[in-house]
């Protein structure tokens, strides 16, 4: 959700009660001739308006984001809100390629399932027994842990996206404010700096890398590739582990089917699509999101020297 105006008041209600401290203590320092208490008071009030300053600039900055999404290219569902901010877009983006990924991940599981009990079935011939799909066994392991791996980039892609969401959530509203506060005065001023530039290049840099990888590097035709193919493998062979073991007419009509079908070559033809799916997912869950979040420390280290420093201002005694 874009930040309104609403989402300032906090830090608003910082900034007065910072002018207001810095006043009184500039008043009582003046009345009663304390130098260094009216120093203070001045210093702070400088401060407070530095602050001004600084929550006015970022103000600008969300609001020049607001059509984040649009501005990177942006298409499909997530694009649909062209008002909404840059991290809400990267959020949006994350819960789909994420979704994509559990996906893929049941229909490798099924598909797992079936090549499984192809490669278990044991054909007794008199004295004789053989397994005509033995070698399947191993490509269902594999495939079972694909469908792991597609698992664990779901979990990962909802921890980001939830990450996302509370960043746009509470950023904003609650920590800046924080930092604010905390930038107010000469104890603490690191530390709010710190805060605030944190806040400041999560809610702004990060998302705008984010959209920047995603728009660049779409998936959805890695994942159509590979939803096809496994959909198209589970619908073709969905009926082999209900077929009747105990009914031999029935084994080997299955067996003949599999047989005509190739089965064993198209169990082997998943792998491929799969596998550049996995890669690209990895890319856009695992591998740009870390690069977006370094980056974006950067950014804050930056941000954290120019905020840091207390001001000094050398004023003339009257």
């Amino acid at each position: 959700m874009q930040p309104a105006g609403g989402e300032y008041t906090a830090s608003l209600l910082v900034i007065l009660i910072s002018i207001l401290l810095g006043g009184i203590a500039l008043g009582v320092g003046h009345a009663f001739g304390l130098k260094k208490l009216s120093l203070f008071g001045k210093e702070e009030l400088a401060q407070a308006i530095i602050s001004s300053a600084l929550l006015g600039a970022l103000a600008l900055i969300v609001a020049g984001l607001g059509t984040g999404a649009i501005a990177f290219g942006a298409k499909g569902g997530c694009a649909q809100q062209p008002d909404a901010p840059a991290i809400d877009f990267a959020a949006c983006a994350t819960r789909e390629i994420s979704d994509s990924t559990l996906n893929v991940s049941q229909l490798a599981y099924k598909a797992s399932a079936i090549s499984g009990f192809a490669g278990s079935l044991l054909i007794n011939i008199g004295i004789a027994s053989t397994q005509p799909f033995a070698s399947l066994s191993q490509s269902s392991q594999e495939l079972f842990r694909m469908g792991s791996n597609f698992s664990l980039l779901y979990a990962i892609g909802s921890s980001w996206e939830s990450m996302l969401l509370l960043i746009s959530a509470k950023a904003l509203s609650v920590f800046f404010p924080i930092g604010l506060l905390l930038r107010s005065f000469f104890a603490t001023r690191k530390v709010g700096a710190a805060i605030m530039a944190m806040c400041v290049s999560l809610f702004v840099f990060l998302p705008i890398f984010l959209a920047a990888f995603y728009t660049s590097f779409e998936e959805g035709n890695y994942f159509a590739a590979a939803q096809g193919a496994l959909k198209g493998y589970n619908g073709r062979f969905s009926f082999l582990p209900q077929i009747d073991l105990e009914k031999e007419s029935s084994l080997k009509d299955a067996i003949n089917s599999l047989a005509q079908g190739d089965f064993a070559s198209q169990t082997d033809i998943l792998f491929a699509p799969m596998g550049a799916y996995l890669g690209i997912a990895f890319n856009l869950l695992v591998l740009y999101p870390v690069i977006s979040i370094l980056i974006s420390l950067v950014f804050a280290k930056e941000l954290y020297v120019a905020l840091g420093g207390s001001l000094q201002f050398f004023w003339r005694d009257v």
